[in-house]
């Protein structure tokens, strides 16, 4: 798992928030839409989930750069910078987004050692093969607002 060194983080809402606000896991988030090319996906990274990594749908998304919020698929309405409640891990959502295009496209004939593959590369932490596509996401239980930036 790639480790969190010093790394300032930053979380995009639709919301707005104060300083100090503690920021929590929403149900019904992201990884809980019942949309199959979402629950597909999620579901496969659920089942390959280490033992002690922390469950997307109970997780708090962060990005170190308040520039790539958009692309890994958070609000900019409000970007706020945040520091994590506890452990955060980090994850390259690249490899989330091989899985969500080969479930797509293979859907019920997806090969699981494929699946497996690449569920494993995103909870491994390390980045994918091809930089371009290279985007760290990191997950903690929680995160509290240090103070809202301009993206």
């Amino acid at each position: 798992m790639a480790m969190l060194s010093g790394r300032t983080l930053h979380h995009g809402s639709v919301e707005e928030f104060g300083p100090g606000t503690v920021l929590e896991p929403q149900p019904g988030g992201y990884a809980t839409l019942p949309d199959e090319d979402i629950a597909g996906p999620e579901a496969a990274l659920e089942r390959h989930r280490p033992p002690g990594m922390i469950p997307r749908a109970e997780a708090v998304f962060m990005v170190d750069d308040p520039d790539t919020i958009d692309a890994a698929g958070g609000y900019d309405d409000h970007v706020y910078e945040v520091r994590p409640v506890g452990p955060a891990e980090a994850s390259d959502m690249a490899w989330y987004s091989e899985m969500s295009v080969y479930w797509s496209d293979l859907a019920e004939r997806a090969d699981e050692d494929e699946i497996r593959r690449l569920a494993e590369g995103y909870w491994s932490g390390e980045p994918f093969p091809d930089r371009s596509r290279r985007l760290f996401e990191y997950r903690a239980r929680g995160a509290v607002v240090e103070r809202e930036v301009e993206p």
